[in-house]
């Protein structure tokens, strides 16, 4: 006899629970960013350049000094006009120590210097952006430039959040107001919610309507009466932690209907920019469900790159989650009960690229398991993988299907291309996570299922 019991059993092994509460689980990640700021604190040696390179010279006219704790540890006295053939300073200091640096106008006429960079660990840091107020004949010997930098700077290394499936909104191209998805009210005002038919694909998984990513979704209000925190706690707790958003903290929220290859380009795409505006080497990332899988993609597809410094994952389901079966072929509310019209999701996600690739790959069974040995019952027959992707290619979507096969394939074997990141996985337990879909009764094919 079937025990339900057993779709209770925590998937520690294989598959993190997608309906775990995040903000329990966030508080555990403020340590690690702790910790590695602290490590890039300690005593090492340091860099002063003149760009984001540590060979940069730079520039200064006419006299450039330089004091550690007041102790002179370079100095160029130079009267040629606007010269940039200041060497790199390298230096060893420790923590709280003081760097001075004075430019004089020593002969008059012109006062000038290019930018100031401080390079330490895997670190650049843009101290100062530069001056020049021209050439007026100023009178010579006086000091235009004179600033202390306590060391090494306690600026956080760049830290990116990558939501999960449905966590970003949507919205109508053609009308900035029309947001798709999501506008929890317009559900509650719809039986249907045939509005989000603007969301369907086509055959091949592409866009049929145009739509604009909007923001990440940071929290749920209903009726403004009712708010659940989804991100918001997390950005306030970082924030807290010296994060500041667009300075060192950044979000990512893109087209969760998209195949997780499309996405991951463009995550590259924001890596690239975030190093570009902080001077960092790597970045650290924070991913939920779907948007560990985009990381991991990332992180096979841009090896090379080797980009991310540490990378945690939450309730990411790397080999996939059942419950994605129980929405091609029955649909579901998606967490938002009697609201949400269960019918409505399971039309629109027909072709998706995404939610294909969130099906159990093969890697995710294992026949002499009792909880993994198959997803689907049917009469007694029990689905393997191969049994569910043909029966997914007769009645969905064959293209997505052996997409999807073809992109685990590629993501699996994490271990061969996770580099030299520092990877750490929270996964929830205490909330009951589908693990098998028992069809009760044959009549009601696609209505009645446990």
């Amino acid at each position: 006899m079937f025990n339900p019991n057993q779709v209770k059993k925590q998937e520690e092994r294989r598959q993190a629970s997608l309906h775990v509460k995040l903000l329990l689980l966030f508080l555990l990640l403020a340590g690690f960013f702790i910790l590695s700021a602290a490590a890039q604190a300690a005593t090492g040696n340091f860099i002063l350049s003149g760009g984001v390179k540590p060979t940069d010279n730079f520039c200064v006219d006419d006299d450039i000094y330089v004091y550690l704790n007041d102790q002179l540890i370079y100095s160029d006295i130079d009267p040629h006009w606007a010269s940039c053939n200041n060497q790199p300073v390298n230096f060893q200091a420790n923590v709280g120590d003081k760097l001075r640096v004075v430019a004089i106008d020593a002969v008059g006429i012109c006062r000038s210097m290019g930018p100031l960079w401080l390079h330490y660990a895997d670190k650049n840091i843009e101290l100062y952006k530069g001056i020049d107020d021209g050439c007026l004949n100023w009178p010579a010997g006086i000091t235009f430039y004179d600033k202390t930098f306590i060391l090494p700077q306690t600026t956080p290394d760049p830290v990116i959040l990558v939501t999960g499936i449905m966590g970003s909104d949507l919205i109508n191209a053609s009308d900035s107001n029309d947001k798709i998805w999501l506008d929890v009210n317009r559900i509650i005002g719809s039986l249907s919610d045939d509005f989000l038919n603007y969301l369907e694909m086509d055959n091949n998984g592409n866009t049929i309507n145009a739509v604009n990513v909007g923001d990440a979704i940071r929290e749920v209000k209903v009726l403004g009466i009712y708010n659940s925190d989804v991100l918001q706690g997390l950005i306030s707790y970082l924030q807290t932690k010296d994060y500041q958003e667009n300075q060192n903290l950044f979000i990512f929220p893109y087209d969760w209907r998209q195949s997780i290859d499309f996405t991951a380009t463009q995550l590259n795409q924001k890596i690239l920019d975030v190093l570009a505006q902080t001077g960092s080497q790597k970045v650290n990332v924070i991913a939920h469900s779907l948007g560990g899988l985009v990381v991991k993609d990332f992180m096979k597809e841009y090896a090379s790159q080797n980009k991310i410094n540490k990378f945690i994952s939450i309730a990411v389901p790397n080999l996939g989650a059942p419950k994605v079966f129980k929405v091609l072929k029955y649909g579901d509310n998606m967490g938002f009960k009697i609201i949400l019209n269960e019918s409505r999701m399971k039309t629109i996600s027909q072709n998706m690229p995404s939610v294909y690739e969130l099906l159990p790959s093969a890697a995710y069974y294992d026949p002499g398991h009792i909880d993994y040995n198959f997803i689907y019952s049917d009469q007694g027959h029990k689905y393997d993988y191969e049994d569910i992707n043909s029966y997914l290619r007769i009645w969905n979507n064959p293209t997505l299907v052996n997409q999807a096969k073809e992109f685990h394939n590629n993501i699996d074997d994490y271990n061969s291309y996770a580099s030299s990141a520092q990877t750490y996985n929270i996964i929830g337990c205490g909330l009951a996570t589908i693990g098998k879909i028992i069809k009760l009764n044959q009549e009601k094919d696609h209505n009645e299922y446990l």
